[in-house]
């Protein structure tokens, strides 16, 4: 410890006799004294309890030597219990331990030696003898806890004597025979498996003479095959180890504990060997898991035991159930049970008349157990859910039923009330898609299968052929550039005060512009985590407002035009003055809430512009006619307000690709409009979904796969990387007011949805290493890398010779 003085305070002089020490009170002296003590009396106690090992001790005279390694007497009086625990210092040497162990088991260790054991699957095997370094410490010999010490004369066990080393570990090898059989092959007797333990070093003729002893036939007629599993394909092949390969030892053969050789007398050309026969019953059996979830004492347990079984891959799934329950000894079951594949995410319960193979179960598949009954092969099993929800539940109908009648089921499995309720599909990922519209078709004609998920949205389908459509009334809170601005001053200065008074007023993105939609609310961080928010309450809002107005319903072939005179039925419309649906009303569609496409063909029809039940519309009265041709973009302008990161109020530009698809045109237009020199303007795109902002200019370069170049390519507003469409935002700057361009259009809303998009990003990224860390924990290893199966193709070439 430390002690520190003052500066100012003055050393004892050597003449008092006190050292510097001193000048600490002699209390505090000895309080520290005896914390030092204790200190090293707690260092002194750790210690010893870290290198401290625990040392299992076997006798020779426990053991005895058969099948090429050491195993226990079959004497009930010896037992793994009799095995000797030692506890030891590793720091100390050999000498003291074979004091420690005379000292446990006296009369066992004088004139013996001690030598290092492991536990193998063929047995135990003797390697080191530490008795000849007694100087050493057992840290040095790599004695490790847990390690197994064998106390021996060194030479012999009972009577018979031991090679000991690395170079002579035994293998433990599995072996099919016949249990009779003459020469030729021609009777055989029952089929055995037996287990030969072999030293690694021992040669193949060793062991064909050995096998040659227990066929009870001549060496020379003795066939030894090995039956091997491909990594890949885990399929299982054979491979005839010939007498040409008798002088390689088991090591240079590669075999290890565990591989199948089948052995038999030679058979004559055309005779299925033994050995194909165990590949074949190898091939066709699989080693699954099985998840008990059916137990009674498992009730309120959210764990549940697994239990490893090996099956025919060609047996029904009622015959592999009753295998089951029966290993499992389990009865009366609600239901009598049932069987689901958990392949990642549990599938649906498996139809019992079908076989392992047809459902797709491989080696290694975890399958579950649980109450319930099984679906006939004439059912289905869906799952269901609330389209504004995330729990999922299973329903089983008939897959003659009607899309009416399933919809009827769902909606009272989810204690729903009313009639009012459609099904929707969704894709492999849960996202909605088509509606299934046709309440008399049945589910089989729909395509419908076991495990397939449907939404259940509110409101009633329309007839056959007829669709739903929403309808809003938009009202935009800005001026519309027709072409007439291009040619009235009076216009185009009234635009040039909307859009450009941001930039000497200031106008806040949160007061006007991007605004933000109601449909998307803001979400406190705190309370939810990043990755679990919606980027969409971060997206600009709509300029202007937005009425729901009422839902129509109509043919899906009726025109646009016929379209805006349904409209104008609505109660809602009654009062406005409308001359002419063709000039004076907008419609275009809406997408997740924000302005798309504008509908510009009055003779086009919905099924042309893809309209499905539960679009939306919205419709907007102009102040003058308008005739928009197929090649017009609507957009909307912003200007950037000057040392800010917000934007002032839009307004809208109507631009004619026909003109030209350049963005140097566009941005001409967009100079013109607002009155500045186009060397001083700067135009940018936002991309809504990534919260980016996309600068128009005449070249960008595109990277080349092939040969990962990048060359500079002729830019088009219309394609990658631009992209411009109706609805879209362009973004202004006035370069008087940022002379070095460093102002990149970004808001501070962007910055947030990028941070969404960053978090769920890294979440999917953090799921798919722990996913992919499981799957190698399961194979084995990290090491391992997981493997697809390789599958044949098949190329048909026509025989252009034989036709001609």
């Amino acid at each position: 410890m430390l002690f520190y003085r003052r500066k100012r305070s003055q050393l004892p002089t050597q003449g008092e006799g006190r050292d510097v020490v001193g000048s600490v009170p002699e209390w505090l002296q000895s309080k520290i004294a005896g914390e030092n003590e204790k200190l090293e009396e707690e260092k002194a106690a750790y210690d010893i309890a870290v290198n401290t090992i625990e040392l299992n001790v076997h006798l020779s005279s426990s053991y005895t030597f058969r099948n090429g390694a050491l195993h226990h007497k079959e004497d009930p009086l010896v037992t793994d219990a009799m095995v000797t625990a030692v506890s030891i210092d590793r720091r100390k040497t050999v000498s003291d331990l074979e004091t420690t162990l005379e000292e446990v088991i006296p009369d066992q260790v004088r004139g013996h030696v001690i030598s290092v054991a492991r536990r193998l699957p063929a047995g135990m095997h003797i390697y080191d003898n530490i008795s000849w370094s007694k100087h050493k410490t057992l840290r040095d010999l790599q004695v490790l806890d847990g390690s197994n010490l064998f106390v021996w004369d060194g030479e012999q066990v009972g009577g018979v004597g031991i090679r000991t080393g690395t170079a002579c570990e035994p293998v433990l090898l599995r072996v099919t025979y016949h249990s009779c059989e003459e020469s030729g092959g021609v009777e055989e007797g029952e089929e055995e498996e037996m287990e030969i333990g072999r030293p690694k070093d021992s040669t193949l003729g060793e062991l064909r003479v050995l096998l040659a002893s227990k066929l009870d036939v001549p060496v020379q007629q003795v066939m030894i095959s090995q039956v091997k599993v491909s990594e890949r394909s885990k399929a299982s092949r054979v491979v005839v180890l010939h007498c040409s390969k008798d002088k390689l030892t088991l090591e240079q053969l590669k075999l290890c504990d565990g591989d199948k050789l089948a052995a038999e007398a030679s058979t004559k050309k055309g005779i299925k060997t033994l050995a194909h026969s165990v590949a074949d019953r190898q091939n066709n059996l699989l080693s699954v898991i099985v998840e008990d979830r059916c137990s009674p004492h498992l009730s309120d347990s959210t764990s549940y035991p697994v239990h490893a079984m090996e099956v025919v891959r060609d047996s029904l799934i009622s015959t592999f159930k009753s295998a089951i329950l029966l290993q499992l000894q389990l009865s009366n079951i609600e239901g009598g049970g049932r069987l689901r594949l958990d392949d990642e995410c549990p599938g649906p319960p498996l139809h019992e008349e079908q076989t392992l193979d047809q459902v797709g179960v491989v080696q290694g598949h975890c399958i579950i157990l649980e109450p319930g009954p099984p679906p006939t092969p004439s059912q289905l099993v869906l799952r269901c859910r609330l389209s504004s929800g995330t729990k999922e539940w299973e329903v089983t109908v008939d897959e003659g039923a009607t899309v009416a009648e399933c919809c009827q089921l769902v909606v009272l499995s989810a204690g729903l009330q009313g009639n009012q309720w459609h099904l929707r599909r969704t894709n492999w990922c849960g996202e909605a898609t088509e509606v299934l519209d046709d309440e008399t078709s049945v589910l089989s004609k729909e395509n419908l299968k076991s495990g397939d998920l449907l939404l259940i949205e509110e409101g009633k389908l329309p007839p056959k052929n007829f669709v739903r459509l929403a309808v809003s009334l938009f009202t935009p809170s800005y001026p519309t550039c027709t072409p007439a601005y291009l040619t009235d001053p009076d216009l185009t200065s009234g635009l040039l005060s909307w859009v450009m008074d941001s930039a000497t007023v200031g106008v806040d993105i949160n007061e006007q512009g991007f605004t933000h939609d109601g449909d998307f609310p803001r979400v406190d961080p705190n309370e939810v985590p990043l990755h679990l928010q919606s980027p969409a309450q971060f997206y600009p809002g709509l300029p202007g407002c937005l009425v729901g107005l009422d839902s129509i319903e109509i043919h899906r072939d009726s025109t646009i035009e016929e379209l805006k005179a349904l409209i104008l039925t609505l109660p809602a419309l009654g009062g406005a003055v409308i001359p002419t649906l063709d000039f004076l009303l907008r419609v275009r569609e809406m997408v997740n809430g924000r302005l798309g496409k504008v509908f510009k063909n009055p003779q086009q029809t919905l099924r042309r512009n893809k309209m499905e039940t539960g679009s939306h519309v919205c419709v907007t009265v102009l102040e003058q006619e308008e005739t928009l041709p197929a090649t017009a973009i609507v957009v909307h302008i912003q200007a950037r307000t000057p040392g800010r990161r917000s934007y002032g109020p839009a307004a809208e530009v109507i631009y004619d690709c026909n003109r030209s698809t350049k963005p140097a045109e566009l941005v001409k237009l967009v100079s013109r409009l607002v009155q500045i020199d186009v060397s001083h303007l700067r135009v940018a795109k936002h991309k809504l979904e990534s919260f980016e902002w996309i600068v128009l200019q005449e070249n960008y370069n595109k990277e080349s796969r092939k040969k990962k170049k990048s060359k500079s390519t002729a830019a088009n507003i219309k394609n990658s990387p631009i992209c411009l469409r109706d609805g879209d935002t362009l973004g202004l700057k006035n370069l008087q007011y940022d002379p070095e361009d460093a102002d990149d259009f970004s808001t501070e809303s962007d910055d947030r949805g990028k941070e969404i998009l960053t978090a769920v990003q890294e979440e999917k990224r953090r799921k798919r290493k722990l996913k992919s860390t499981d799957l190698l924990d399961e194979r084995g290893g990290a090491n391992q890398r997981p493997r697809r199966t390789e599958v044949g193709i098949k190329i048909f070439v026509p025989d252009y010779k034989r036709s001609s």
